[in-house]
């Protein structure tokens, strides 16, 4: 009786690690939306690929190579240009601090999120730039940080989560913000047009 009170203990005990394994796990799969002033931007991720859709123009990203193809219409001409902004952050030297704030909240579509404050100093080619990003995020699905275009990582950063909220400014113009906030979100809606995507017709533009 005593071992079979230890076998099913272990077995709990695994269980609940695996599961505990399984929530924790970044989801690499989904899509989210985000409203900027009277715009709407949407997210869908492909694991290794991001779509991201806004009035002015489609764009493929991916977030290991930090590779940009971007189609954008102008005067009933459609121009598609390929950015390699991986190449060019090399060139830069930006440091991160990263802080929680566990007991400022914010609910936003019925998700309650903490505070999380992201200082990125960047050393450029003439001059450094320190823009300060304010998040509102929430544990419930974890998308890696990396896949949000609107954070502009440019070096490792190794967090995850669902924004509710990104206000994004210079430090030194705090009054010169934009915040970017969450209209909807699932972890199954996709874009098949992903697959049909010709690089080919993508003019390389160095930066």
């Amino acid at each position: 009786m005593k071992t079979r009170i230890i076998i099913l203990l272990t077995i709990l005990l695994f269980s609940c690690g695996t599961q505990k394994g399984i929530k924790e796990k970044p989801a690499k799969v989904g899509f989210v939306s985000y409203r900027l002033s009277n715009e709407i931007h949407n997210y869908y991720f492909f694991n290794d690929t991001i779509k991201i859709e806004t009035p002015k123009e489609k764009t493929l990203y991916i977030p290991k190579t930090q590779k940009k193809f971007t189609a954008r219409k102008l005067r009933n001409k459609v121009y598609r240009n390929e950015l390699d902004w991986g190449n060019l952050y090399k060139r830069w030297k930006t440091e991160y601090n990263v802080e929680k704030y566990p007991n400022d909240t914010k609910t936003i579509l019925g998700i309650k999120g903490y505070k999380v404050m992201i200082r990125e100093n960047s050393k450029r080619t003439f001059d450094t730039y320190n823009e300060v990003y304010e998040l509102y995020v929430s544990d419930k699905i974890n998308f890696p940080y990396n896949y949000y275009d609107f954070l502009k990582i440019k070096d490792t950063l190794n967090y995850s989560g669902l924004i509710l909220e990104c206000k994004t400014y210079y430090k030194e113009t705090p009054s010169l913000s934009i915040t970017y906030t969450l209209e909807k979100f699932n972890t199954e809606q996709q874009d098949e047009e992903l697959k049909m995507v010709d690089f080919s017709k993508y003019e390389y533009q160095r930066l």
